[in-house]
């Protein structure tokens, strides 16, 4: 049985703010055309978001989503660090603890290669920084677990209002001029 380049891909969903995406199942995607055009011409902040918890990840969708921004999502500490790899972020937003290298890891390593900011989300709250030895890192703030909405958001834009460019704006859906 021949195997397709799509039933290769790793568990990543590609979610576009008009929710043009293709999930084929758990472990493959396709995104639609439609979506890849508009990540294209997208001027936005994007952001990756890692977490293994369905759950929770429809929860930082939302806020995103409201915020305007575009974003990609992953399952594992590993497929998040290789898309972080291959792409430009603005602002990676992780759990702690993910299969597959947690996001202590993925924090270590972001900050290490880049300026890129990274909120992590966690049951311990900001001690969590300490325990991984990420304390002495600038450009990480913490976000408590259970995951509540305002906070989520105030966090996020804090951290991308350091890396938005000089004119460029947080635009919610609905609210551009």
């Amino acid at each position: 049985m021949a195997v397709s380049l799509v039933d290769a891909i790793p568990t990543v969903t590609f979610v576009w703010n008009s929710g043009d995406h293709t999930v084929l199942d758990d472990r493959t995607l396709k995104p639609g055309k439609r979506g890849l055009d508009r990540m294209r011409n997208r001027t936005g902040p994007t952001l990756l978001i890692a977490d293994d918890d369905r759950k929770d990840v429809q929860a930082i969708v939302n806020v995103v989503s409201g915020l305007g921004c575009g974003f990609i999502t992953a399952t594992t500490g590993a497929t998040a660090w290789r898309e972080f790899s291959r792409s430009r972020f603005d602002l990676v937003v992780a759990d702690l603890n993910m299969p597959g290298g947690d996001g202590g890891v993925l924090a270590r390593r972001v900050r290490n290669r880049s300026t890129t900011p990274v909120v992590l989300l966690s049951e311990l709250g900001p001690v969590s920084l300490e325990i991984c030895g990420l304390d002495g890192l600038a450009g990480i703030e913490v976000v408590s677990k259970p995951l509540v909405a305002a906070g989520l958001r105030d966090a996020i834009e804090r951290q991308l209002q350091l890396v938005l460019t000089p004119g460029q704006q947080l635009t919610p859906p609905g609210e551009a001029a």
